[in-house]
């Protein structure tokens, strides 16, 4: 396995390229894969082996996918093979703990067979990186640690440890909050740490989920639990750090017995608790979208509270956006790829998407946490009203599903040739 994934695609003696991707996760990947049909010579860098228990990418996590992700991964041709192990998220309900007021939101109220789709990232990747070698335009390098990079007026030059030195039209930073890519160019970044933590398991319940999902805001943070394959449901816990440290030593009977009193018995009694692990939480944005000859996409962009769960989403929409801008420089000459106008394009694009997303994402995280007296009384009456105005729903529902606005052509489904 080592061997076989060291390197893969076609290699040849030149160095040059039309597009590197630094960073193979999620987001990196979606992307080579969206690029593959393009006449175009694509390199995707990756630091830490996939077998490695260190690879930071792949991991235990359930996470949401919109419908945009999923027409994505329609066109790029993996979306049958996710078919085993994801499930449907046909019903969404939210609510807050102790407090009157529910919100729904319904697949069949939208016209659609789901609103979005729930996979563990492990398996994703899985799936993802089984794919890279069918992309014929793909050089894969893993691992590939970079050691700098030096932009100038025509390419980006990027060196790698065992001294290979690739040079790309344009470099694409995919590779996460940390990013070495921002790092080296001496990009700043705006950081606010939560003081929380993303306590993560799965359970098994005695009362089938039937497809739906829960947003419950509570004392200690929000409590997500999102409808898994094999009867199984995912648990994403918001609590204080400190407080998250102290649970993750619990007992699985202490654990349950609390998670049970905090949701109730919706789901019949919670039984069987999987593997915990626990994620610090804070919001990461680059100070720029675009440095010359570089895009920063995915959580090299921004790093968002899960709250919402459109961390991944608004990463895939960046990688359609960006794409499709890909794609138009094998139509206007290679010139305009990673040009000035190029990424003045993208960052016009994607601006607005991102100060809503995080504005949602980052104002739900501070808002239902916060125990005042008057906005804690008022949570409970803004989601009742929430549920009383279809259009305010609806509009809500379309922008989870990465469905609202002008969409690129891998959002509708769409393969880029």
């Amino acid at each position: 396995m080592k061997a076989r994934w060291r390197l893969l695609g076609n290699m040849s003696e030149s160095t040059e390229y039309d597009v590197v991707i630094v960073g193979g996760g999620l987001i990196g990947a979606t992307l080579a894969l969206a690029l593959e049909h393009l006449p175009l010579r694509i390199a995707l860098l990756e630091a830490v082996a996939y077998e490695s228990d260190a690879q930071p990418s792949f991991d235990d996590r359930a996470i949401a996918l919109g419908r945009g992700t999923r027409r994505t991964f329609e066109a790029i041709q993996i979306w049958s093979d996710l078919c085993d192990v994801i499930n449907p998220i046909e019903k969404i309900v939210v609510s807050e703990q102790g407090r009157f007021g529910k919100a729904h939101l319904s697949a069949q109220e939208e016209g659609v067979d789901a609103l979005g789709h729930v996979v563990v990232t492990r398996k994703l990747g899985q799936i993802l990186i089984e794919r890279l070698p069918r992309a014929k335009n793909l050089t894969f390098i893993c691992p590939a640690e970079v050691t700098s990079i030096e932009l100038s007026d025509d390419a980006a030059e990027i060196s790698l440890a065992n001294g290979q030195r690739l040079v790309s039209s344009l470099l694409v930073a995919a590779d996460g909050a940390s990013s070495s890519v921002r790092q080296m160019l001496q990009v700043g970044k705006t950081v606010h740490d939560y003081g929380q933590r993303a306590l993560v398991t799965n359970i098994a319940t005695t009362e089938a989920h039937k497809n739906s999902a829960y947003e419950r805001f509570t004392a200690d943070g929000p409590l997500a639990l999102l409808p898994m394959s094999q009867h199984r449901t995912a648990v994403v816990w918001t609590i204080d750090a400190a407080v998250a440290e102290q649970r993750m030593q619990w007992s699985e009977q202490m654990f349950l017995a609390e998670l049970q009193k905090i949701f109730g018995y919706g789901l019949g009694e919670f039984k069987h608790i999987g593997k915990r692990v626990s994620y610090p939480l804070r919001l990461v944005r680059s100070a720029e979208l675009t440095r010359h000859r570089t895009l920063f996409v995915g959580n090299a962009a921004n790093s968002l509270h899960p709250v919402a769960g459109q961390g991944f989403n608004l990463g895939v929409r960046d990688v359609a956006c960006l794409a499709e801008l890909i794609q138009r420089s094998t139509q206007l000459g290679k010139n305009w790829l990673g040009s000035e106008a190029m990424l003045s394009k993208y960052v016009a694009l994607r601006r607005s998407d991102h100060r809503n997303i995080v504005a949602l994402t980052d104002g739900l995280a501070k808002i239902f946490v916060t125990d005042f007296g008057l906005l804690a009384h008022s949570r409970g009456l803004g989601i009742q009203a929430f549920d009383l105005m279809p259009p305010m729903k609806r509009l809500f529902a379309r922008h989870a599903m990465g469905q609202a606005g002008a969409l690129p052509k891998l959002l509708r489904g769409v393969a880029l040739t």
